[in-house]
């Protein structure tokens, strides 16, 4: 993932949000911890019921969650 991601400008973190063990957290914290110029490009986490959705879906919740985000910075 880290080798995917290091190239982006912003980073938008999509989970399931359930459970105890929050991925999206263990990620981010992971990237702190071993990859801190990855880490500063998060900007944001969305919970979402991923099983459900789509690709174009979570594209489209993605792309919501940054209109919005816009608009308050």
């Amino acid at each position: 993932i880290s080798s995917a991601v290091v190239g982006a400008h912003e980073i938008v973190v999509v989970g399931h949000g359930k459970g105890k063990a929050n991925e999206m957290l263990q990620l981010t914290q992971f990237w702190e911890r071993r990859h801190p110029e990855i880490a500063h490009k998060v900007i944001g986490a969305v919970d979402s019921d991923l099983e459900r959705l789509t690709e174009n879906q979570v594209l489209a919740l993605i792309r919501e969650w940054f209109e919005h985000y816009r608009e308050f910075n």
